[in-house]
């Protein structure tokens, strides 16, 4: 009789979730299933976000030696180095330590490891891991540098590479990624309306905070003009003119096709446009690294204005970074952050910490 399949390969099979990559798999499934998958009040998308990290992860295990090596087996120096290898900043770096940590730890419950495997992860600090790499690539200094990768991944496209699936345009991913440098929320700019747009004040109005954010001069041309705009045009093949009119909504962001984007979508389009893997552009433009990067870079000028950033000043720290902290644990780890932001891009000898 066939073996009756676990809550997790059923997941695997109905979801179609890629394990090519993952190390060990049979290993890491049973782990996932014995942690999450027996309980009922684990949901299903946190089961599928552990089976997508391990195949994520696989991606490093695979060539950490000639013959791969699972995180059974790894030293303190090759966690580190798996922390570099992804790019990941410091919250991230924290985030995937505690995931790795509980799946050493149940391997020592199932006698698979010693309890110096733990110690050796328990080793890795945060200023151990190189975060050069990971600013270098995602992060970026001021807004002239951002719309300036933009720029330069955009010209490299041919009229053929420009060939994106009908209903997407380049102004959507291009407005969408100023609202993100200005502090728009992944999560707010999908919400925003036509109506969310002051352009007498120069300020978009955020429904969730009751309240609005500022928007230098010149970008709000940009964003009237879009917001205004009943139509856009795509050239294809032969430099083949396309027009398409807009879908009918009241949504700011929206194409021929969607009337409204989900954080899903709007990744997609972004990624699509920007990231274009023969542009030769060593930035990878993402939603979430432009949204710090504005945070911190105004967090930088805010803080040359005013005095260094206490840890204690709860208050202060809520208003420069937009997050309520409700443990100092988490409000540790966001300054953390900054602070190396800071320190790669800010010189010593123009800001000293």
């Amino acid at each position: 009789m066939e073996k009756e399949r676990t809550r997790v390969e059923q997941l695997i099979i109905s979801q179609d979730l890629n394990t090519n990559n993952m190390y060990n798999k049979e290993r890491k499934l049973q782990f996932i299933q014995d942690i999450y998958g027996n309980y009922n009040d684990v949901t299903d998308d946190i089961i599928i976000s552990m089976v997508r990290l391990f195949n994520q992860f696989g991606k490093y295990e695979e060539q950490v030696s000639s013959t791969g090596k699972d995180f059974f087996d790894m030293n303190t120096s090759e966690f580190i180095k798996f922390f570099e290898y992804f790019q990941w900043n410091r919250n991230s770096i924290a985030q995937k330590k505690s995931f790795i940590k509980s799946y050493l730890t149940w391997g020592y419950n199932n006698d698979l490891i010693d309890i110096q495997v733990i110690r050796e992860l328990e080793e890795v600090k945060n200023d151990n891991v190189s975060k050069k790499d990971a600013f270098e690539k995602y992060y970026f200094k001021y807004f002239k540098d951002l719309v300036n990768g933009m720029k330069y991944t955009v010209s490299t496209l041919s009229n053929d590479d420009r060939q994106i699936e009908e209903g997407t345009q380049l102004q959507t991913a291009d407005i969408a990624i100023y609202l993100a440098w200005f502090g728009v929320k992944m999560k707010d700019i999908c919400e925003l309306r036509k109506m969310d747009v002051n352009e007498k004040h120069n300020q978009i109005f955020i429904q969730s905070i009751d309240s609005f954010i500022n928007i230098p001069e010149e970008v709000m041309k940009k964003i009237v003009f879009y917001r205004d705009a009943e139509s856009y045009v795509l050239y294809g093949k032969h430099d083949d003119r396309y027009d398409y009119n807009y879908a009918d909504t009241q949504m700011l962001l929206r194409t021929q096709a969607l009337s409204k984007f989900t954080e899903l979508s709007l990744s997609t389009l972004i990624s699509k446009y920007f990231n274009y893997k023969k542009s030769g552009n060593p930035k990878v433009i993402s939603y979430q690294r432009v949204y710090w990067s504005g945070v911190y870079c105004r967090a930088h000028e805010y803080e040359r204005m005013h005095e260094r950033f206490s840890a204690k000043d709860t208050e202060t720290l809520s208003k420069v970074f937009h997050e309520q902290y409700n443990s100092p644990s988490r409000m540790s780890a966001r300054l953390a952050d900054y602070r190396d932001y800071c320190k790669h891009f800010y010189p010593k000898e123009e800001y000293k910490y």
